[in-house]
């Protein structure tokens, strides 16, 4: 009887704890997300931003997402080497995405990026898991952290599927832009020195390989030049790499040229 008693308490007492509502149980968790170029500095607005997208990992529901905005951050606090552990690489300008949301409870999440956004040719993604935990600050220090490896390429000459006449004595010039994702110019006078990277421009006509050359500072940052003397007449793809050694990060661009048959080479063929 008395047992009886004893356990008749213990479930009233279970019973009197009051159930938490959905609406009691959100609470509010700030969070940044930063995105950087690898080995490099933050992607914001003069790159279009990274595109950021915080998933529920278990449901696959987006939770939030944004672009991030803001400057590229500064060059000498992110490139000092060595880099102390904890290191706070941002400044009040530096590119993010902020966002406040409201958890339940601890969520398990994925969290992608990709850019930079104006760049899309030569865009990636990367993505983190990681756990939300209901009222944690993820606003400060960094933030949270994701980082791009690569380089943004664009072949300014030739443009693609420009037309000519050929002369196989006559040298092709071949210009390009090359800079991390940041935006951040690949040039002797930055931090991102051209001896550090293997630049290259091959050529194919059709699927055959016609050559490779080692590409050129150019008269300013982020430009690199080839000269290039093609023997005959056809189509020739034109690929400029850039590949660092060290992180073992590249990046590619694509361009085209068309070399018609001369007036002479058109009568050598009859």
């Amino acid at each position: 009887m008395r047992a009886f008693a004893l356990l008749t308490s213990v479930a009233a007492l279970c019973l009197s704890i009051p159930l938490a509502t959905p609406a009691m149980a959100q609470v509010e968790t700030p969070m940044t997300v930063r995105v950087m170029a690898k080995d490099a500095k933050f992607i914001g607005t003069s790159m279009g931003g990274a595109h950021v997208v915080i998933r529920d990992k278990m449901t696959g529901d987006i939770i939030a997402n944004g672009v991030t905005h803001g400057g590229t951050g500064d060059t000498k606090k992110i490139m000092a080497s060595p880099r102390a552990r904890d290191a706070v690489l941002v400044d009040d300008d530096s590119a993010k995405f902020d966002v406040s949301v409201d958890l339940a409870h601890p969520v398990p999440v994925t969290i992608s990026a990709t850019g930079p956004m104006i760049a899309r040719g030569n865009a990636v993604t990367t993505s983190m898991d990681m756990i939300l935990i209901p009222g944690k600050d993820y606003s400060t220090g960094n933030g949270i952290l994701l980082e791009l490896p690569g380089f943004s390429i664009d072949i300014v000459a030739p443009v693609a599927g420009q037309t000519a006449a050929h002369d196989p004595n006559k040298i092709i010039d071949i210009t390009a832009n090359i800079t991390k994702l940041c935006g951040c110019a690949v040039g002797t006078d930055t931090a991102w020195d051209p001896s550090r990277y293997d630049i290259e421009m091959a050529l194919y006509k059709g699927s055959v390989p016609a050559g490779t050359i080692k590409m050129q500072p150019g008269k300013t940052a982020g430009e690199f030049v080839a000269k290039a003397r093609m023997p005959e007449p056809g189509t020739y793809q034109i690929y400029v790499t850039a590949f660092d050694p060290m992180t073992k990060e590249g990046g590619m661009a694509a361009s085209s040229i068309v070399l018609t048959p001369s007036d002479q080479e058109k009568t050598a063929q009859k």
